[in-house]
């Protein structure tokens, strides 16, 4: 059960988007599509929307979440971020029928479905592809920027070793996170459940002269 301001939010939208014509589908996607949601997990939304909808769909979802917007945020790619009252995030993605290509129903929940495409759609989606190239690079780049702490040490430039450290924290998580090859990854503040244990000691196992870099 979602706590009640993101259960208000919810119910909100579905009030506001069932009956407008255009709008096939609205889903819980993320956290809620996947049934893995928390009470600190904000909302994603996914519509189906075909024009006149998807026209006005930008004007049509301020509505939907009412006046107390403390954040809004358009994003090229049809996707909305918002923040309202009492700090619930909410992003919402809208598509045309003809982009449902890699949807899955195990990462979706329908709120309604007035076209039963919730049924067209694969039961599972595919793991995620190992990108080589990009694995390559990250390895070249840990390296790259380990090679220049102990210039950064060397000058007391302490700021810019922290920084460096940073970059090597996010690079190792990346690496740790495709070695997991979680199915349903989340957010960038999942890492929790990304990552195992064993990962978790890499991480807090700095060697000395990387905390001697702290000032």
């Amino acid at each position: 059960m979602e706590p009640k301001p993101q259960l208000d939010v919810i119910n909100a939208a579905v009030d506001a988007l069932r009956n407008v014509p255009g709008v096939h589908a609205l889903f819980l996607a993320g956290s809620h599509g996947a049934g893995l949601q928390d009470k600190c997990s904000d909302i994603d939304f996914l519509a189906v929307v075909t024009e006149p909808a998807a026209a006005g769909f930008s004007d049509l979802w301020r509505e939907t979440l009412g006046g107390n917007i403390l954040l809004w945020r358009e994003r090229p790619g049809q996707v909305i971020n918002a923040i309202v009252g009492d700090w619930v995030r909410i992003d919402v993605r809208f598509i045309a029928p003809a982009q449902l290509a890699g949807l899955s129903r195990d990462r979706l929940k329908p709120l309604f479905d007035h076209d039963e495409i919730y049924g067209t759609l694969p039961a599972v989606a595919p793991p995620p592809a190992l990108d080589k190239e990009k694995m390559s690079w990250q390895v070249e780049e840990f390296i790259r920027i380990l090679g220049l702490l102990p210039v950064a040490m060397g000058r007391g430039e302490y700021i810019n070793g922290v920084t460096g450290l940073g970059f090597l924290r996010g690079l190792l998580i990346d690496l740790l996170i495709a070695e997991t090859g979680a199915p349903h990854r989340g957010g960038a503040l999942h890492l929790n459940r990304l990552i195992t244990a064993e990962h978790k000691a890499i991480l807090t196992a700095l060697p000395p002269w990387c905390r001697s870099a702290v000032p």
